[in-house]
């Protein structure tokens, strides 16, 4: 999935706790910064799955 990151300049530059971020999470790429993007993305997928799924069996007993 193209996703437009960046890891150098922009809020990296004028935000102190983006850069303090990508150092923790030991990001030192615009693709490693994509996949975990994109890895956030799928986990929120599949939690909002579990939500609806679970709504759903409450409300059919």
């Amino acid at each position: 999935m193209p996703i437009a990151v960046g890891t150098i300049g922009g809020a990296t530059a004028i935000h102190p706790k983006a850069k303090s971020n990508l150092e923790i999470m030991q990001i030192h790429s615009a693709k490693e910064l994509s996949e975990v993007i994109a890895s956030v993305g799928l986990a929120q997928n599949l939690t909002a799955l579990k939500a609806l799924a679970t709504e759903a069996y409450k409300k059919a007993i």
